[in-house]
């Protein structure tokens, strides 16, 4: 699939020009922001249920074990 935004000479420079005019919008809209780092993907999963929980939207201890899901 083709990006249209993308076809241009400096497709990276394009990248970062729409994260500097996008970025402060998303940020400004969003309920909560997660800082990823490097977590791996369970410690990512466990912090976006916590802070699920915390804003009341699933009931506390509902949160993944971490372990392989069957």
């Amino acid at each position: 699939m083709k990006r249209p935004l993308l076809q241009v000479a400096d497709p990276l420079g394009r990248l970062r020009e729409l994260h500097a005019a996008r970025d402060p919008l998303y940020t400004e809209t969003a309920h909560d922001v997660v800082d990823t780092g490097r977590p791996s993907v369970s410690m990512l999963v466990n912090i976006v249920v916590m802070q699920l929980e915390l804003a009341g939207i699933v009931p506390t201890g509902s949160g993944s074990s971490g372990g392989p899901q069957g």
